[in-house]
C-alpha cells in the first residue's frame, strides 16, 4: 500500500501530509515474522520436533528479509496454494501413521500448521495474509499445549498472545484509514472527513495509540484466559509421563558397564530435587559436606573374559538370593530416650524427574513417615523403587521419608544390615495350625541360608582375574599398626590410600585400548591407574574382598549442590557416583561411632553394620561451585511449573490444597515459603547483606540492586507517576506525543518558543485546553494572558471568521505583541538559566 497525501484546506496555508499505512504495515510484518518464529519454537518439545523450529525460524527471517524488506522475491498465489496442497498431502500421510500414535499424531499436525505457515512468510504481505497468519499462530498455540508441557511454553505463550493483540489493534487501525476521506467531497456516510492536514495527523496519532490502548486493556485478560485454558486443557499420556524435561533419562539399571557413570557425568541435566526439613518444625536442615542419595546396590561382578566384546559389568542380586522385599520399613524406637540425641529427625522429600528405571533414591538408614503407596523396599540392600507396572521411561514421581542418617549436619557412614528384625520376616500362623513351630523354624533356617548365601556373593574373589588388587590390599594391610588391623581399620586404610595416593588419578577421559585377556580392573590397578569413580569403586570391592571382608557397590548420587530460593538440593546427572560398602564386626568399629549400648544410634541393633567408603580422590568429589542467582530462579520456576500445572490433576489438587497421601501440601509449601522470606528479613535487620547466590560482594548485591531498580521503574508505569518536567520534557520532546506543527505561521511560532522551554502541546489536546492546562509549572504563568491571546486569534483565523494567512498578510497589533512577549520571556528565562 501506497502513502496517500492530503492536501490542505483551500482556506488555509497549503501544505502536505503523508498518511503513515506502510509504517502499520511494515510493524505488521515484523509483529508476524516474530510469531512465526516463536511459534515453532512452542511446537518445539523434544527430540523429535527439533526441526519444526529450525523450518520456522529459517522462513520467517527469509520471508522477512528478502520478501518483506528486500522486495526480491515473493511466491505467487497459485503456487503457494500449490504448495499448501502437498504440505497437506504430506501430514496427512505422517498422520495416519500409527506406529506411535498420540504424540507422532500431534507433531505431524505441528509441522502441517509450521509449513504452510511458511508458505504464507513467502508470499506478498495483503491482509488476507494477515489474518490467516493471526489463525495459525494461534493454533500453533493449541497444538502445542497438548503435547507441550516445558516451562518455556510459558514464557513463549505471553509474547505470543500480547503480539497477536498488537496484530489485530494495528490491523484494526488500517481498517480504520480505509475509511479516511481527505475532504468533503464524498456524500458516503460510512467515512470520517478530514479538512485540514492537523487534523487528520491528530487523528492519525490517536489511531496509532489504540493498539497500546487495546494492549493495556486486553492483553491481561488474554494472558489470563490462555493460562487457563493451558493448565486446564488435558494432555496426551506421552506428554504427561515425560513431563517438561522431554525425553530425560535419570537412574540406572539392574547392570550397569564400567563407564557407564562417566557418561553421565558429562551430563549437567536435572535428575531430581532433594529437599531436608528438621521433622516436627519444618526448617531447613543443611548439611556441612554432601549427601549420599543410594539407588542401586551390586554385588555380582562378571569379569571381561565372560563378556565376549564387551568391558565388565556389575550386576544386583535378584529378591530370591536375598531376603526379599516388603515395604518401607517404620522408624526404630530406641529404648533408650537418651539415644535420640545422637542424630537428628530428618524429613525427607524427594521430586524426581523422568526416570528410565524403577529404581528411586534414598538416604539410608530411613523409614516411612506416612502412606508410601507405590515404593517397594528390599530389606538387605536398602533401596527401594516403583511398584507399578508401567514401561520405560516413567513420569515424575514426588515421594517422601524419613531419614536417621544424619547428625549435626553430617551423614552417618555406618547403616545395619537389615532393615527390618529377623523375627518380623518369619510368618506367624494361628495356634491350631499343624506344625507351628515346624513352619516358623523352617522359615528361620531359609532366613538364615539367604543371609549365608548373600554374605558369600559379597565375598566372590578371584585371585587369577585381580593378582594386583590381592597384593595391593596384603602391602596396604600390612602397613596399618597392629592395634588397628581390624576390618574397619583395614577398610579405612584401604580408602585413604587411594584418596592420598599420587600413584592414582581420576579422569572422566577414558582412551585407554582394552588389553586381550586382561580384566578392567586389574588394567585399571595394574597398567592404566587413572579413572573415575566406577573403578575406584570396583578396585576398593575386590581389594577388600582379597581381604575376607564382604563389600559391594552402591550406585546413586552426591551432591552438595544448594538452592537458596527453592531450599532444596539440586541432584543432576553428572552428580552420578559410585561409591563401596564393606560388611565391618560391630567390635572393629570404634566407640564414637556407637551409643552407649554399643551400638548405631538410631538403628537396629547388629553384630555387623555397613561401613560406608568413598576411594575416589578429591578431583572426583571436589565441592562444587554454587549455581548463580538466576540459574536458581529458573529451577524454582521449573519446579513450581512442575508441580503446580504440568503435575497437577484433580487428585493432586485435592491433595496439594488439604494434604494428601505422600504429598506436601499447598498450605506447607506457602508456610514455608513464607518463613524464608522471614529469614532473609531477620537477616537484614542484623545487617547481613553479603552472601548467599544474590550477593556478588559481602556488602552489595548488584542483582538484587536491578531487581530493585526494575521494581521501581515498574511502580512508576504502574500508577503513571508524573515526572520531573525537565525529565519530561527530554523523554517526550521527539516523542509520537506532540502535536505537529500547525498551519497558522504566528501560533506555531508561539509553540516553537515554548518548546524551548520544554512545554509541547500533545496530540489530541486542543489549543483551548493547552493555554488554560494546569499542569504547567506554575513558574511559567507569565504566558498565559499573551498565549490566550494568541488561542483566541488561531480560532478566529482556524474557523473563517477572520480572512486567511499568507506570509504578506501583516498581523493584528495584539496579536504581534503577545508573540513579542512571549519570545522575550522564553529569552529571558533561558538567559537565567544559562
Amino acid at each position: 500500500m501506497s502513502s496517500d497525501t492530503i492536501p490542505a484546506d483551500s482556506g488555509l496555508l497549503t501544505t502536505e501530509v503523508t498518511l503513515p499505512q506502510d509504517r502499520v504495515e511494515n510493524r505488521l510484518k515484523l509483529i508476524f515474522a516474530i510469531q512465526s518464529c516463536l511459534g515453532g519454537l512452542v511446537l518445539s518439545s523434544g527430540e523429535e520436533t527439533e526441526l519444526i523450529a529450525v523450518v520456522a525460524i529459517f522462513f520467517a527471517v527469509f520471508g522477512y528479509v528478502f520478501v518483506d524488506l528486500l522486495r526480491l522475491f515473493a511466491l505467487p498465489p497459485v503456487a503457494a496454494y500449490a504448495a499448501m496442497t502437498l504440505v497437506a498431502l504430506y501430514s496427512v500421510s505422517q498422520f495416519s501413521d500409527l506406529s506411535s500414535p498420540g504424540q507422532q499424531q500431534m507433531i505431524a499436525v505441528g509441522g502441517l500448521l509450521v509449513n504452510v505457515q511458511s508458505i504464507l512468510m513467502l508470499q506478498e504481505k495483503s491482509r488476507r495474509i494477515f489474518e490467516q497468519l493471526i489463525i495459525f499462530s494461534l493454533l500453533e498455540l493449541i497444538v502445542a499445549a497438548v503435547f507441550n508441557n516445558a516451562i518455556y511454553y510459558a514464557f513463549v505463550m505471553v509474547p505470543m498472545l500480547l503480539l497477536s493483540v498488537a496484530s489485530l489493534s494495528l490491523m484494526s487501525s488500517l481498517r480504520t484509514w480505509d475509511g479516511i476521506e481527505p475532504s468533503s467531497l464524498s456524500s458516503d456516510k460510512s467515512v470520517v472527513r478530514i479538512w485540514s492536514p492537523s487534523s487528520t495527523l491528530s487523528f492519525h496519532s490517536s489511531v496509532m495509540r489504540f493498539p497500546r490502548l487495546a494492549l493495556a486493556i486486553f492483553g491481561p485478560a488474554i494472558i489470563a484466559v490462555g493460562l487457563i485454558f493451558f493448565y486446564a486443557l488435558p494432555r496426551i499420556g506421552n506428554a504427561k509421563r515425560l513431563g517438561s524435561s522431554g525425553l530425560n533419562s535419570v537412574g540406572f539399571s539392574d547392570q550397569f558397564q564400567l563407564g557407564q557413570i562417566g557418561r553421565m557425568l558429562q551430563n549437567s541435566e536435572l535428575a531430581m530435587r532433594v529437599t531436608l526439613n528438621r521433622a516436627n518444625s519444618n526448617r531447613a536442615y543443611l548439611v556441612d559436606d554432601s549427601i549420599y542419595l543410594r539407588g542401586l546396590v551390586l554385588e555380582i561382578y562378571e569379569p571381561t573374559e565372560q563378556l565376549e566384546g564387551q568391558t565388565s559389568r556389575w550386576e544386583s542380586i535378584t529378591a530370591e538370593s536375598s531376603l526379599g522385599v516388603k515395604a518401607v520399613p517404620p522408624r526404630y524406637l530406641s529404648p533408650d530416650p537418651a539415644d535420640d540425641e545422637r542424630f537428628d529427625l530428618v524429613d525427607v522429600r524427594v521430586m524426581a524427574e523422568p526416570m528410565s528405571s524403577k529404581s528411586l533414591f534414598m538416604i539410608a538408614p530411613y523409614h516411612r513417615t506416612g502412606p508410601s503407596a507405590g515404593l517397594v523396599h528390599s530389606i538387605s540392600s536398602w533401596t527401594s523403587y516403583r511398584s507399578d507396572s508401567e514401561s520405560s521411561p516413567f513420569p515424575r514421581m514426588d515421594y517422601t521419608f524419613g531419614s536417621v542418617a544424619f547428625s549435626r549436619g553430617n551423614q552417618t557412614r555406618l547403616i545395619t544390615p537389615l532393615s527390618h528384625p529377623t523375627e518380623s520376616l518369619i510368618q506367624r500362623y494361628e495356634q491350631d495350625t499343624l506344625d507351628v513351630e515346624f513352619q516358623e523354624s523352617n522359615q528361620r533356617k531359609i532366613i538364615e541360608e539367604r543371609k549365608t548365601l548373600y554374605r558369600q556373593m559379597t565375598l566372590a574373589f578371584d585371585e587369577d582375574i585381580h593378582p594386583t588388587a590381592a597384593s595391593m590390599a596384603e602391602r596396604i594391610a600390612g602397613e596399618v599398626p597392629a592395634n588397628e588391623r581390624s576390618p574397619f581399620g583395614i577398610a579405612m586404610a584401604l580408602e585413604n590410600y587411594f584418596q592420598q595416593s599420587s600413584e592414582f588419578s581420576y579422569t572422566l577421559n577414558l582412551n585407554a585400548e582394552p588389553i586381550p585377556g586382561i580384566d578392567s580392573i586389574e588394567q585399571f590397578l595394574s597398567v592404566d591407574k587413572k579413572g573415575h569413580c566406577q573403578y575406584f569403586a570396583s578396585a576398593l570391592v575386590m581389594m577388600l574382598r582379597s581381604k575376607d571382608i564382604p563389600a559391594r557397590i552402591v550406585a546413586g548420587y552426591n551432591t552438595d549442590e544448594f538452592n537458596e530460593l527453592g531450599g532444596y538440593y539440586m541432584v543432576r546427572q553428572l552428580h552420578a557416583h559410585a561409591w563401596v560398602e564393606a560388611l565391618v564386626p560391630r567390635a572393629s568399629i570404634p566407640k564414637s561411632f556407637l551409643n552407649s549400648e554399643g551400638y548405631v544410634p538410631g538403628q537396629l541393633p547388629a553384630d555387623e553394620y555397613w561401613l560406608r567408603l568413598d576411594p575416589t580422590p578429591a578431583a572426583g568429589r571436589e565441592i562444587r561451585e554454587p549455581t548463580s542467582g538466576m540459574d536458581q530462579v529458573m529451577d524454582l520456576a521449573k519446579n513450581m511449573w512442575d508441580e503446580y500445572v504440568v503435575d497437577m490433576d484433580g487428585n493432586r489438587q485435592d491433595s496439594s490444597i488439604v494434604g494428601g497421601n505422600n504429598k506436601t501440601s499447598m498450605s506447607d509449601s506457602y508456610s514455608s515459603f513464607i518463613r524464608r522470606i522471614q529469614l532473609q528479613i531477620s537477616r537484614i535487620r542484623n545487617g547481613e547483606f553479603g552472601g548467599g547466590a544474590w550477593a556478588g560482594r559481602d556488602v552489595f548485591s548488584i542483582p538484587a540492586a536491578l531487581l530493585g531498580i526494575g521494581m521501581v521503574l515498574a511502580c512508576l508505569a504502574m500508577f503513571r507517576l508524573r515526572l520531573p518536567s525537565w525529565l519530561r520534557s527530554r523523554i517526550f520532546r521527539k516523542g509520537s506525543n506532540v502535536v505537529a506543527e500547525p498551519s497558522i505561521p504566528f501560533y506555531a511560532e508561539a509553540l516553537r518558543q515554548l518548546g524551548r522551554l520544554g512545554i509541547y502541546r500533545e496530540a489530541g489536546q486542543t489549543p483551548a485546553e493547552f493555554a488554560t492546562d494546569q499542569t504547567l509549572n506554575p513558574q511559567y504563568a507569565m504566558f498565559t494572558e499573551p498565549l490566550s491571546t494568541l488561542t483566541a486569534a488561531f480560532y478566529r483565523y482556524r474557523f473563517g471568521q477572520d480572512e486567511a494567512l499568507n506570509t504578506s498578510h501583516p498581523l493584528e497589533p495584539q496579536v504581534e505583541s503577545a508573540l513579542s512577549d512571549i519570545r522575550e520571556k522564553v529569552d529571558l528565562i533561558r538567559g537565567k538559566k544559562a
